[in-house]
């Protein structure tokens, strides 16, 4: 048997409709699973895991644009090696152009490896992040030895 699709018998009106309310339908969803998350996602930001090391803060910005206005990307990078941490965080203008992100980046494929794009949760403070700040360790040094 043969697999033909769909689209070969429909109109391309009908495939730009199905397509808006596919896309509204997904987009509604993910507003009301936003809503009954509470306030601990930010609508506006998302999280973008599994990045390759050599990409910058230019090439986040120009491959998330695609999607709306950026207003702010973050890429932490590594103070020892002079590259980027493997995630990011992609501010939008517009809650819509978020959900457009998160819909249409997500298994994506970019440098070769595949793109796990969410909705960015505020960052809880962990019990540890306390503990380093409130221990400093006091540097010792070797005595000197008279030979």
């Amino acid at each position: 048997k043969r697999k033909v699709a769909l689209s070969a018998y429909m109109s391309q009106g009908l495939q730009h409709l199905l397509r808006l309310l596919l896309y509204t339908a997904c987009s509604s969803s993910l507003l009301l699973l936003t809503e009954a998350a509470g306030s601990s996602i930010d609508v506006g930001e998302i999280f973008v895991g599994n990045l390759d090391f050599r990409l910058r803060k230019a090439d986040i910005v120009c491959a998330f644009s695609q999607w709306g206005q950026v207003v702010e990307a973050t890429l932490p990078s590594s103070e020892i090696h002079d590259q980027n941490k493997g995630f990011a965080f992609v501010k939008y203008k517009d809650a819509r152009s978020c959900l457009l992100a998160c819909d249409n980046m997500h298994g994506a494929t970019m440098c070769g490896r595949t793109l796990a794009v969410s909705l960015a949760k505020e960052r809880q403070e962990r019990e540890t992040d306390k503990d380093k700040r409130e221990m400093k360790r006091p540097r010792f040094s070797a005595p000197a030895l008279d030979i």
